[in-house]
C-alpha cells in the first residue's frame, strides 16, 4: 500500500440507477488503468453480485465486506481492506442483498459508509478510492454518494441507457443539498460504442441534447464494445489480466488518463 504525503484522495462513484450499462467494468478496468499509471488505487465493491469482488480473488467468508460496514457490524473500512494480486478491495458478497431492509431504521443511515471510510479518505493513503454502485436509488446509494467526492455515469448506446439520467441527477442534486455540497459530477461515459453504427450517429446526434438537459456532459473518451471484455468475465481478474492490448482496455486507459487530469 504506498503512502502519500497529502491528503488528496479523490473519492469517485461509479454509479447508474439502470443496471447491465457497464458500472462494475468501468469500475474494475479504470482502477486498473489508474494503477498501471502508478496511482494507489481502493476498489469498494456495494454491489451484492460481487463481480468486482470475484474478479479481484478477495475473501468475503467469516472476513468484513462492504456489507458489515454498511450494517455498523465494522465502524473502521480499515478492517474490511483486502490486499490482492489485482489491488486493494473492500469486498462485497450476497448479503448486500438484504442491506437495504436492515438499513431502513437505523439512524444517521445515510452516513454511514462516509463516517467508516473517513480515516481511509483523510488519510491519503489512496490517490483513489473507487466506488462499484449497484443499480437501483436506495440507501446503498445514497451512502455512496455522500462519501464520493464526484460521480461518473457509464450509459450505453441506447435510448433505455438515458432513460434514467433524470432520477441519477436529481439524486446527486438532492445528497449535495443534504449531505455533501461538494459532490460533483465528472460526466457520463459511454460504453459499448460501436463505431459505423447508425445507432451510434443517432445517438451522437443527441449528445448535445443530452448535455443541455441534464446539466453535464459527456467525456470525451468512449469505449468500443470489444467481446474481449465479456471474455474477460469468466476468468479471475480484469481485462487488462486477460487481453491489455484489447480496444477496450485501450479505451479505458485513456478515460483513466482523462479522468486524472480534471482537477481534484
Amino acid at each position: 500500500m504506498q503512502v502519500m504525503s497529502s491528503n488528496s484522495t479523490r473519492v469517485i462513484a461509479i454509479f447508474n440507477q439502470k443496471g447491465g450499462v457497464g458500472k462494475t467494468t468501468t469500475a474494475l478496468s479504470m482502477s486498473a488503468a489508474l494503477r498501471a499509471s502508478g496511482r494507489s488505487v481502493l476498489l469498494v465493491d456495494l454491489d451484492q453480485q460481487a463481480n468486482a469482488t470475484t474478479a479481484y480473488g478477495a475473501e468475503t467468508d467469516g472476513v468484513p465486506t462492504a456489507y458489515d460496514i454498511l450494517t455498523r457490524r465494522e465502524t473502521e473500512a480499515e478492517s474490511a481492506i483486502q490486499s490482492t494480486a489485482h489491488g486493494d478491495i473492500i469486498p462485497g458478497d450476497l448479503a448486500l442483498a438484504s442491506v437495504e431492509s436492515e438499513m431502513s431504521s437505523m439512524i444517521c443511515r445515510e452516513t454511514i459508509l462516509s463516517r467508516a471510510m473517513s480515516k481511509v479518505v483523510r488519510g491519503g493513503a489512496y490517490d483513489y478510492v473507487v466506488i462499484d454502485c449497484p443499480p437501483g436509488m436506495g440507501n446503498v446509494i445514497t451512502n455512496a454518494l455522500t462519501t464520493a467526492t464526484e460521480v461518473l455515469v457509464p450509459v450505453l448506446v441506447d435510448s433505455y441507457s438515458l432513460n434514467g439520467l433524470e432520477q441519477v441527477m436529481s439524486l446527486v442534486d438532492s445528497v449535495r443539498e443534504y449531505f455533501n455540497p461538494d459532490l460533483r459530477v465528472d460526466g457520463l461515459v459511454i460504453c459499448q460504442k460501436e463505431r459505423g453504427q447508425r445507432l451510434t450517429a443517432d445517438f451522437d446526434e443527441q449528445v448535445p441534447e443530452i448535455v443541455e438537459r441534464f446539466g453535464t456532459h459527456v467525456l470525451e473518451t468512449s469505449i468500443r464494445r470489444c467481446v474481449r471484455v465479456r471474455e474477460a468475465q469468466f476468468t479471475e481478474g480484469t481485462i487488462y489480466d486477460y487481453a491489455p492490448d484489447c480496444t477496450s482496455a485501450r479505451d479505458y486507459a485513456d478515460l483513466a488518463a482523462e479522468v486524472d487530469a480534471m482537477d481534484a
